[in-house]
């Protein structure tokens, strides 16, 4: 019986965890006019040619990764944002943390070399679990 009641305990305690999880939002994404981030702190591909830099806006941006066979060495981390060198015809860019979930964005266009590009992300609470609170009887386990 103490295992059946902490079995469903382990469950409800779950269900708690899933209800809060926060998904990841594309609001922006587009060439960052006026900006010279590509040029000024460049980094180059194997054939010698100048990368695109994807500046990726997001709270807690050291807890994100970032996947394409195009990326070019690690993320720089700034505050609030991650800059992503990445070599030119790369046309998609999977962003994934433990936490938030994962978004593959496909981009509209292949990116061009050394421009600096701007992609702003938002973290967002599911409409149904805002307003949810988990109120636990002691089972006396």
């Amino acid at each position: 019986m103490k295992k059946n009641r902490l079995i469903i305990g382990l469950m409800f305690v779950l269900m708690a965890f899933c209800a809060q999880a926060q998904e990841l939002q594309l609001t922006r994404f587009g060439q960052q006019v006026g900006s010279f981030t590509a040029q000024k702190n460049p980094r180059y591909d194997l054939d010698g040619e100048p990368c695109a830099v994807v500046k990726v806006s997001v709270a807690n941006a050291k807890d994100f990764k970032f996947k394409n066979y195009y990326i070019v060495g690690d993320p720089v981390y700034m505050p609030g944002e991650a800059w992503v060198y990445m070599a030119q015809g790369a046309t998609r860019l999977t962003i994934s943390s433990e936490r938030f979930g994962a978004l593959t964005f496909d981009f509209e266009a292949p990116l061009e070399k050394g421009i600096t590009y701007e992609m702003q992300l938002k973290l967002v609470l599911p409409e149904d679990s805002r307003r949810r609170t988990l109120v636990m009887a002691d089972m006396g386990i």
